[in-house]
């Protein structure tokens, strides 16, 4: 990539309703030249003037190009090349009085530019120099620290007056409770008997401005005499001396008011005030909201808070400890890696404060505490723990981790059926073997990542009782999207997806009893689905349950009226209108046998590894309402236009349990009585309004994450009935056959709601081409009629066709392989011509990769990545970690802008391809789902100056040769070194 030697900071152009600024991305580019940005807190010095200040500037930065070279924007910038090593370096910035820009020729491809086009709030568009002047007091004043202005250069000390109170009548834009307003420093050249007065009249004339304060912090005005002609470098020596006092004197009031911003911070600050600028120019910009603009407050906060001081006063503790917990719990949410340290207590006024006192007010009112006091109480904590964290160089986490430790004993009494107790932000999703309950973020946070494994994370001790314990969790890769399976329901055809689940798993890993458990991260229908999930069962255990289970709940019918019609369905059916209430068969042993099966086990339990969700189907009795019991917390207040009640594990009414679960999505109309749960209400079988529960999974899934896609959806049916193409009416009409009610039942028997098939049909009608190839249905043709869901005679004959049916298994195996590796970058775009080079690793979510590879090439020896057609490499051993087992295959592509989509896939052999994890995608999408751009921290605490959160933490570390571009000289290649086992990187081929 050529050398860019651009310095406009913003350009402005004008159109015939509006203004726009162009912003050439220059201290995005200032940034990659400095060593450490993310350590380095410069200053930014304006120097406004015309030829008195380019001499001045020559004489005081002789090697700088900013006055010498050609001006393309209102306002340029660069950095003082001596200073950019220093932990302060200066960037030097100028401008003239008329704001004048050099046009263009051509366009400059060297550097990326952005357009802004500016929102006026009135109709009136203001003259070009009013609209620069806005942008002067309103945007660059909240980035700079000096402000040098030549009178001689505006004509006079009272041109400068009336620049200055023009900028102080606009006003400044931050909010900040005590905002750090520039410094100014008025060059005059003025004869010795002159000065005094003139300069005393300018600050007479200038301070008197009501709006002085408010803008600048101070006005100093020196004098520089003899500015004609070559001017040697010792005449502006004051100047210099002057100059470095005011960038001093700034600093250190920036350091005293926590608002001396790193190079990378103001670089994100000046592209968010310029979105802000851009949207309202009057708008006030808030430096500590920008920084959470990607992770807000929890809006459930108050919430949170509510739960937890209701059990802090069911257990007596002492509000002391409450307020300290609280202080500690904001630290942790407020100050993660990255992040800007701002004043502690100007974050709690502008984030906290507001939330906490709707959360502590019922407290407060019962205690007859004053809110005021509490706050200040939580406030003082905030800065007490804040100042260990400053200076004695501990991370929020830890001094979170240690404050758990220190008041374990009130730990142990603090268990939130809800809230999550490490943070006081989210939901709980994740129990521990003591009783507490932790969320995802907080499990990234203090967990421990699993050795040879993607996204595990694993604890030893509580963080609250510290009782020891042995605890795993799963996430999903922020990279992947969430793999469906859907169960319908059936009854006794049950056995049909049993087989098909065992089929899979040997497909899968037939040494793995669990593998398909591990390569799902939802699940949904019924009785089989609690199994499988819920008590982590294998297909074998499933099967044998399930034939017991059958055979003991269909043997004994209760005593009912019309039994004698009870072998013809219809008659069944009329039979149950008829009857006021009661089932055919007796509840109350169907309930005996859940019981010995499910046991006491709650829907959210320890019993199996933690981080798969699964939830099953029911109805209400009351309206059918859809209602979908689960093992976890959505965040915050269900949405009415779903379509369907989400019943949460726990809640301030008591846990589900998990044989209730089953007991209410068994309950079929005229099979079993409805089933009460206290609390909640009456509920029924969920097959009486999805059958099949493709579609309400899927809306499950658009709550769980934010685009809603899946890597693979399978559905998995009880046998269907095969029916001709083209079926012939009858022209005898059958009475008893043919009458209303008959009709009436077979046609509700085939709606979308109870066939299960039929529902897959119309779903997958509804689906677009592209969509259809991770829509997958493994059902089992049959002849004839379907048995009955009561008919256990024929289990064993449906289970033997289930094994002997292939239908499309071997593709869905493949297609679950497929999405096993998913891809993650490396590092950001680099720029190499009119392209970018995408460095990235293609990654495997399996629990055994060293297995999982294996497995695959023995029966794919040459399968290997492709993206867009191109060759990225085939699948080999050596790309597996020898001493931990990780799976890493380092990759690289080029695009021509980061909004191309990338489509990597994995081609199996000539015929067979599959797309990998979340495929195809735009690069931009990748950036955003790992926040490589999340310059102020991440929730999870994860650093993007720190090892990625997938990287190798074993002595065989993931790096590459990645060329990077020099700061200094961007055709020059700077190669950083590999790990000890060297290894070619493939570009576009293999």
């Amino acid at each position: 990539m050529a050398s860019c030697n651009h310095v406009q900071w913003l350009t402005v152009r004008q159109e015939e309703t509006n203004f726009e600024l162009q912003y050439g991305n220059r201290l995005h580019n200032i940034t990659k030249c400095l060593p450490q940005p993310s350590t380095q807190y410069p200053s930014v010095v304006l120097f406004a003037g015309n030829r008195m200040k380019s001499k001045a500037l020559r004489s005081l930065y002789p090697q700088s190009a900013i006055s010498t070279c050609r001006k393309f924007g209102i306002v340029n910038i660069c950095i003082d090349s001596t200073t950019e090593n220093e932990e302060h370096p200066v960037l030097l910035a100028e401008s003239v009085p008329n704001y004048a820009q050099a046009k263009s020729r051509g366009k400059q491809t060297c550097h990326e530019a952005s357009n802004h086009p500016v929102a006026w709030p009135s109709l009136e568009i203001p003259r070009r120099q009013e609209f620069i002047d806005h942008v002067q007091a309103r945007l660059l004043s909240l980035f700079t620290d000096v402000i040098c202005l030549f009178a001689q250069d505006y004509g006079g000390l009272d041109a400068v007056a009336e620049t200055l109170i023009t900028w102080a009548t606009i006003g400044p834009a931050s909010n900040l409770e005590h905002p750090i307003r520039p410094r100014l420093l008025i060059v005059a050249n003025i004869s010795g008997n002159h000065f005094t007065s003139e300069a005393l009249r300018l600050q007479l004339k200038v301070l008197s401005h009501p709006g002085f304060s408010d803008s600048f912090s101070s006005l100093n005005v020196i004098n520089v005499l003899g500015v004609s002609g070559h001017t040697p470098r010792g005449h502006f020596s004051a100047f210099e001396q002057v100059l470095k006092e005011e960038i001093r004197l700034q600093r250190a009031a920036r350091i005293n008011t926590h608002t001396l911003f790193s190079m990378v911070h103001i670089t994100a600050f000046f592209d968010l005030a310029l979105e802000n600028f851009a949207r309202s120019p009057p708008s006030t910009f808030s430096f500590i909201h920008a920084s959470r603009d990607d992770f807000k407050v929890s809006p459930n906060f108050p919430e949170h808070l509510r739960s937890f001081m209701r059990v802090l006063a069911e257990k007596n503790l002492p509000g002391q400890y409450a307020w300290e917990f609280i202080a500690s719990a904001i630290i942790l949410d407020a100050f993660p890696p990255d992040m800007h340290m701002f004043s502690p207590s100007e974050v709690f006024r502008v984030l906290y404060r507001e939330a906490c006192v709707l959360g502590i007010q019922e407290y407060l009112d019962t205690q007859q505490l004053s809110a005021n006091l509490v706050c200040a109480d939580i406030e003082a904590n905030m800065i007490s723990t804040f100042s260990l964290m400053k200076h004695g160089s501990q991370s929020s986490a830890s001094l979170r981790r240690h404050y758990l430790e220190r008041n374990s004993e009130h730990g142990k009494l603090l268990k939130l059926p809800l809230s999550c107790i490490g943070c006081l932000q989210r939901t709980t999703e994740h129990p521990l073997e003591c009783g507490h309950a932790i969320c995802d973020i907080c499990v990234c946070i203090f967990g421990t990542p699993s050795k040879g494994l993607e996204y595990h994370y694993g604890l030893t001790q509580c963080l609250f009782c510290l009782t020891e314990i042995t605890f795993q969790a799963r996430l999903v890769p922020p990279t992947c999207r969430i793999r469906l399976i859907a169960f319908d329901g059936g009854g006794c055809k049950g056995v049909v997806s049993i087989g098909f689940i065992q089929k899979l798993q040997q497909g899968l890993d037939p040494t793995r009893p669990h593998a398909v458990q591990e390569n799902s991260d939802l699940s949904i229908g019924g009785v089989i689905n609690l199994g499988l999930s819920g008590k982590n069962w294998t297909p074998d255990q499933c099967l044998t349950f399930f034939h017991k289970f059958a055979k003991i709940i269909f043997a004994s019918k209760a005593k009912a009226r019309f039994s004698i019609w009870s072998w013809v369905s219809l008659w069944s059916w009329i039979s149950w209108i008829m009857r006021i209430s009661g089932g055919r068969y007796d509840a109350d042993i169907l309930e005996k046998v859940l019981q010995e099966a499910y046991g006491t086990t709650p829907m959210l339990h320890t019993a199996r590894p933690s981080g798969m969700k699964y939830a099953v189907t029911a109805t209400t009795l009351s309206d059918a309402t859809l209602c979908l019991i689960s093992n976890y917390h959505i965040e915050g207040k269900q949405t009415s236009n779903l379509g369907y009640k989400h019943l949460p594990p726990t809640s301030d009414k008591g846990e589900i349990l998990i044989w209730e679960a089953a007991r209410c999505t068994t309950a079929a109309p005229t099979i079993f009585n409805p089933k009460r749960l206290r609390s909640y209400g009456t509920f029924q079988d969920g097959g009486l309004r999805n059958n099949n529960p493709v579609r309400p999974g899927l809306r499950l899934v658009s709550q769980i994450q934010k685009d809603g896609d899946c890597d693979i959806v399978l559905s998995i049916g009880n046998g269907f009935e095969q029916k001709p193409l083209s079926p012939v009416a009858s022209n005898f009409r059958n009475l008893f056959l043919d009458g209303a009610l008959a009709r009436l039942y077979r046609a509700s028997m085939e709606s979308l709601s109870l066939n299960g098939q039929n529902s897959w049909d119309d779903h997958w009608h509804g689906l677009d081409e592209e969509t259809k190839k991770n829509h997958f249905r493994l059902n089992l043709p049959l002849e004839g009629k379907e048995p009955s869901i009561d008919d256990i005679g024929s289990m064993n004959s449906l289970y033997q066709k289930t094994m002997c049916h292939q239908g499309d298994m071997i593709e869905v195996i493949r297609a679950f392989k497929a999405v096993t590796f998913f891809f993650e970058l490396d590092r950001s775009l680099v720029k190499d011509g009119p392209f970018y080079t995408c460095y990235g690793s293609v990654l495997s979510r399996s629990p055994d990769a060293p297995r999982f590879i294996q497995l695959l090439t023995s029966d794919y020896p040459y399968a290997q990545f492709f993206n867009n057609g191109i060759s990225l490499g085939y699948i080999s051993n050596n790309d597996i970690c020898k001493l931990c087992g990780r799976y890493t295959k380092l990759v690289e592509f080029r695009v021509r802008h980061s909004s191309d989509q990338a489509d990597i896939y994995l081609r199996f052999a000539r015929l067979f391809r599959r797309r990998i994890s979340a495929f195809p995608n735009t690069i931009d999408w990748f950036t955003e789902q790992q926040k490589l751009n999340a310059v102020f921290g991440q929730p999870n605490h994860k650093s993007i100056a720190g090892p990625r959160q997938s990287d190798c933490s074993c002595q065989l570390q993931r790096k590459r040769d990645i060329p990077i571009s020099s700061p200094g000289n961007l055709k020059r290649r700077l190669v950083a070194r590999t790990r000890t086992r060297r290894k070619k990187i493939r570009g576009n081929g293999d």
